[in-house]
């Protein structure tokens, strides 16, 4: 009989959310609270906090944003617009396009690193409530060698459940109203079944994201990280490694270093502070959502060796 072909093994990890063998690497970034990070948390909570009360905010006693889809009517702001609209909407639609071309050719991808809904809550609640229950990074990790599903990664998903269904009920708010929301948060599921399926489908969603997909979302399901090759241009804002300043790499103590060494220590705290777990001293790649934790967690080490930020 002929022997069955075998497949190669990967001489080093092709992606970086992948490990040799195929398998899913999780990536379990260590925040660098540094001056961009805080920007980034005030920019998300003010985000978050914006979300979730829009909906209860009223103009001239009618909701700020209403999406009535059964009457066809759409309240935004105060303006109220109607099915035969549809030529406004083409251009909103026309206008949103072209600033996100705008915006991405000016400062780079900075809607997915500070505007995101993905990377907001991702970063800014879902994970810091994982670290908090599960003990940080290291904590994460040994729960990911331990295996199965000890108290507190139970106890985690649960809370997880939880902020998904605060969210799924918040997005309902802006289809159906705040008032008609309470209601039915008060009756038998039976007496509304397109929105409690649409409510029960959206948490089903946002949990499997937020517990499970995760940084996948970014890299497989988004479009916007494979179109950034076409929207940027040499002038374009990005987030990227000084090669001329950083090399060559030399580790060891800042006494050490010969005078000819670059000021990167090649200490990877850039990857560890990575939510996609990339090495963004390879150049730009797809996976780099412009988050700048690799420039924080770089200045804190900088900051340490006596070498410019």
């Amino acid at each position: 009989m002929a022997a069955q072909p075998t497949t190669p093994a990967a001489p080093g990890r092709v992606l970086s959310t992948m490990n040799e063998d195929g398998s899913r690497r999780w990536p379990r970034p260590r925040p660098a609270h540094g001056g961009w990070w805080q920007r980034r948390r005030a920019v998300a909570w003010f985000l978050m906090a914006f979300f979730l009360t829009l909906p209860y905010v009223r103009i001239q006693g009618r909701p700020a944003v209403l999406l009535d889809l059964p009457h066809r009517e759409f309240l935004l702001f105060g303006a109220r617009f109607l099915a035969t609209d549809t030529v406004l909407f083409m251009l909103l639609m026309i206008s949103t396009l072209i600033g996100i071309f705008l915006v991405t050719s000016l400062l780079g991808r900075v809607w997915c690193g500070w505007g995101c809904p993905q990377t907001v809550y991702m970063e800014f609640l879902y994970r810091p409530v994982e670290y908090l229950i599960e003990g940080g990074p290291r904590g994460v990790k040994a729960l990911d060698e331990q295996g199965g599903f000890p108290p507190r990664r139970v106890l985690k998903y649960a809370v997880f459940l939880i902020l998904a269904c605060i969210l799924a009920h918040t997005f309902l708010a802006y289809f159906v109203g705040v008032d008609a929301l309470w209601v039915w948060m008060h009756r038998s599921p039976i007496e509304h079944p397109t929105s409690f399926l649409v409510m029960l489908g959206t948490t089903a969603a946002v949990f499997t994201d937020f517990a499970w997909f995760r940084e996948q979302t970014c890299l497989v399901a988004c479009p916007y990280g494979r179109l950034q090759s076409v929207l940027l241009d040499r002038r374009s804002l990005i987030v990227g490694y000084d090669a001329v300043r950083g090399e060559p790499r030399m580790k060891g103590s800042v006494h050490s270093l010969p005078v000819v060494a670059g000021d990167c220590v090649d200490c990877r705290m850039c990857v560890q502070s990575c939510p996609t777990g990339i090495d963004i001293r390879d150049g730009l790649q797809m996976e780099c959502l412009h988050c700048t934790q690799c420039v924080d967690a770089c200045d804190a080490v900088m900051t340490k060796i006596g070498r410019p930020k």
